[in-house]
């Protein structure tokens, strides 16, 4: 089959499957490994001093990139330092302030 831009693919399966995947032992087996990997992660990230951060620097990013198309720059750092609960107020630049 030659692929054509403008036609979609209307070939895909429909959504729910229709087969259970219960009876899929590659799936099954997928998961179990997925689910260990994720609770070794969540018993990592109550190690570190401060667990939300981790998950703070997605929306960091994203308001990092956003801004930026508003013509405001500023560092990850200086993001970073404006959410810790280590950095006074008064300390933190206008620019900062937003997020």
């Amino acid at each position: 089959m030659v692929y054509d831009r403008t036609r979609p693919f209307n070939d895909l399966p429909l959504l729910p499957p229709q087969e259970s995947i219960e009876d899929d032992i590659d799936i099954l087996k997928k998961l179990v490994t997925a689910s260990g990997a994720l609770a070794t992660t969540n018993s990592s990230l109550y190690r570190l001093p401060n667990p939300t951060m981790l998950a703070n620097t997605i929306a960091l990013q994203e308001a990092q990139t956003s801004t930026a198309i508003e013509n405001i720059f500023t560092t990850e750092d200086e993001l970073y330092k404006a959410v810790s609960d280590t950095l006074r107020e008064e300390n933190i630049k206008p620019q900062q302030k937003r997020y």
